[in-house]
């Protein structure tokens, strides 16, 4: 039995996420987007046949739904890089260049803002869930 009062958080990758990494890396094909991208937004089902496992990509709204459904009291949502996370691909092409830090700095406030906001959750490639038992 959960003690009361406890913090716990769970991370879930947003549903979304594979749109937003095949188009960042020039990698979103039309085979792709007819395929198993509109496999994960319709259902969140990824099959793993690309070099990732076999995972369940979630929406904002069924990933806190499920905190709540485990138990969870007090359940926020938060993106962890946010609509932003792009920059962050952008900085590792630029490493050791002065401008990567500018980039990881912009995808820092971007993030910030987005949380701040919350229409955005959907919009970061990973989300965290947290609640008190």
């Amino acid at each position: 039995m959960a003690v009361e009062g406890r913090l716990v958080a769970a991370a879930g990758i947003s549903r979304y996420s594979l749109i937003q990494d095949y188009t960042v890396s020039a990698g979103l094909s039309p085979d792709l987007l007819a395929g198993e991208v509109t496999e994960v937004v319709r259902t969140g089902s990824y099959d793993g046949s690309r070099g990732f496992t076999v995972a369940h990509f979630h929406t904002a709204a069924e990933l806190a739904q499920e905190g709540i459904e485990a138990g969870l009291n007090e359940v926020r949502l938060h993106g962890i890089e946010g609509p932003g996370w792009a920059y962050v691909v952008a900085a590792g092409r630029c490493a050791g260049q002065e401008a990567a830090g500018e980039l990881v700095a912009d995808a820092v406030a971007t993030s910030r803002l987005a949380d701040e906001q919350g229409v955005f959750t959907d919009a970061s490639a990973n989300m965290l869930v947290v609640g008190r038992t």
